[in-house]
């Protein structure tokens, strides 16, 4: 039934964190880059979006081996040609969840996050980006656009939290959730409040600029998605949050089984007829019917 979406599996394990060394190879990796020679390193340079703050977030190891083996994936790939790219190279599916397929690199300590089209996932590794470093947000290593709107998201891969621990830094937090989950004590820890950490007060404005954002640019805006479920750790048990934000992907399938030009149109059709490949349409003759359904709405 596609009214019962399925959660998001995202998974587990960190890279060590290391200072000097590794910014010293971060800068060697880029000059590399820019001279040209990322054709011998298999590199897509016009694609990679490198995190700015990188010799603090890679090991010195770990960022040769990335640039030395990450697969060349064309900007014309669709998230299909990108999986069997990504497979071809050895990395293997680690889950399936609504928007995306994630799938873990060889070494098991990166993962990559391939989409068709997801706007609000798009906003959040956006933010990762610009506030690279900060203690609970994921670190992205890049993102690399394919066919559309489509892209991969490279990062750091990581495990489950301690559900006590996840709903407690929720309630810190005291951001609502819009998703329909029932997330008790969301408002902020009276306890707490004079004590909170900074990083708390500032993962708080990062999620309400988001949340601003996504109102302002987002058709189908849905809000908050803070919960438990989408909290994961690395392996120092630092809490990330991973899946903040949220578009109503329901409302866009009403949308398209009513014909309903109106709310159709604030997509481009490139981006719906993305929208009916994301994982939990399954091949078949009703996701067929909402494809013809679509071509004669728009």
């Amino acid at each position: 039934d596609l009214r019962l979406l399925i959660a998001i599996s995202k998974s587990i394990a960190n890279l060590e964190r290391v200072g000097d060394e590794a910014a010293r190879v971060a800068r060697t990796v880029q000059r590399l880059i820019n001279t040209g020679v990322s054709s011998r390193l298999r590199l897509p340079v016009n694609d990679l979006a490198f995190n700015n703050e990188i010799g603090r977030n890679f090991t010195a190891v770990f960022l040769f081996q990335f640039a030395m083996t990450l697969p060349t994936i064309p900007v014309a790939s669709s998230a299909a040609d990108a999986r069997e790219t990504l497979a071809c190279s050895g990395w293997q599916l680690l889950a399936t969840g609504d928007w995306s397929w994630v799938l873990v690199a060889p070494d098991e300590r990166t993962v990559a996050r391939v989409t068709p089209w997801d706007d609000a996932y798009r906003l959040h590794a956006n933010a990762c980006v610009k506030y690279a470093g900060h203690p609970h947000l994921q670190r992205i290593d890049a993102i690399v656009p394919i066919r559309g709107d489509g892209y991969i998201v490279f990062m750091e891969r990581l495990h489950a939290c301690d559900d006590a621990h996840a709903a407690q830094f929720c309630r810190d937090l005291g951001i609502a959730n819009d998703s329909g989950y029932d997330v008790p004590l969301m408002a902020p820890n009276a306890s707490s409040a004079t004590s909170e950490s900074s990083a708390i007060t500032t993962l708080r404005h990062i999620i309400l600029e988001l949340l601003a954002e996504g109102a302002r640019t987002l058709p189908f805006w849905g809000g908050s998605d803070i919960r438990p479920g989408n909290l994961l750790c690395d392996e120092q048990q630092r809490i990330k949050v991973i899946d903040p934000i949220f578009v109503r992907g329901l409302a866009i399938h009403d949308a398209i089984q009513r014909g309903d030009r109106a709310q159709l149109h604030q997509i481009s059709l490139a981006n719906l007829e993305a929208f009916l490949t994301i994982p939990v349409f399954l091949p078949g003759e009703e996701t067929d019917a909402l494809r013809k359904q679509l071509l004669g709405a728009y």
